[in-house]
């Protein structure tokens, strides 16, 4: 069966821990990001923004470890509902199959939406692409994880391999900043002051 387009979905959560959540849901999503893909996997068009909780007092240490999502990040975030009507809009008609990497993406999706009386609207055919991506690559084994499918693609993790050589680069004359030659604007700066703010810091930069 063809599409007209697929779409990639990821989502980002953190733990509840409040006796007033409805029963069933221990995780709200605070990010939802995805990317359009066409017929032959070009890509058409991203989407991404963060959601505000309606449950969790705050992101925890360990969510905020993997993911970089601070609390701060979500002060000006809408909530799920209208974040979803706008992933809606942006999907638009035709077509469409979700794909997601393990059906957690999609299980969350739905036990939060039924939780909190939310009707997801989002297109009913999805794709699983850690259950078919061993038969894909030819191995036995039952189940990859996302890191070992992206070591397998030629993306190596950062955390054990240096990076540095991925882009062409030099080093400026002013402070000896790494510059990214392909970048269209590249502005050396100076930190002149931090500000705390909540959970987070605000950098005051001087251009040198």
């Amino acid at each position: 069966m063809s599409y007209d387009y697929n779409i990639a979905l990821d989502l980002e959560w953190t733990p509840v821990f409040s006796n007033d959540v409805p029963e069933g849901m221990y995780e709200e999503i605070i990010e939802i990001g995805a990317v359009k893909l066409g017929e032959d996997g070009e890509e058409l068009g991203s989407f991404s923004e963060f959601v505000k909780p309606s449950y969790a007092s705050g992101i925890t240490r360990k969510v905020r470890r993997i993911t970089g999502i601070r609390d701060g990040d979500l002060a000006n975030a809408k909530p799920l509902e209208e974040v979803l009507a706008k992933l809606r809009e942006w999907i638009g008609d035709g077509k469409v199959r979700m794909i997601t990497w393990d059906s957690t993406d999609r299980a969350q999706i739905l036990c939060e939406c039924e939780a909190k009386g939310i009707e997801p609207g989002l297109p009913k055919r999805w794709l699983d692409l850690q259950r078919l991506y061993p038969r894909l690559m030819g191995t036995r084994r039952r189940q990859v994880s996302l890191g070992e499918a992206a070591d397998w693609c030629g993306i190596a993790k950062a955390a054990k391999t240096d990076k540095s050589g991925a882009f062409a680069h030099h080093f400026d004359d002013v402070e000896g900043a790494p510059v990214v030659e392909e970048a269209p604007l590249c502005m050396t700066c100076r930190v002149v002051d931090m500000l705390a703010v909540g959970n987070f810091h605000n950098y005051v930069l001087e251009p040198v």
